[in-house]
């Protein structure tokens, strides 16, 4: 499943590399920590902070990207 994929925080874009392997929202959330230094884990571990995933295919479509551990 290596990849590129676009990360956007607020306005901000940016580029990054998915690993080979993406078993859990935590590979997420470590590719935003390295993306975006002013995150933090814990902030990113809160409840009302979601990541989305847009299907580009359907223009402005967006799901929330559940965990399922």
């Amino acid at each position: 499943m290596t990849g590129v994929v676009y990360l956007e925080l607020n306005d901000e874009v940016k580029r990054a590399l998915l690993p080979p392997s993406v078993n859990s929202i935590d590979t997420v959330r470590a590719l935003f920590l390295r993306s975006f230094p002013q995150l933090t884990s814990q902030y990113l571990s809160s409840p009302h902070v979601k990541i989305y995933i847009q299907e580009s295919s359907k223009g402005q479509l967006f799901y929330e990207l559940d965990d399922l551990k």
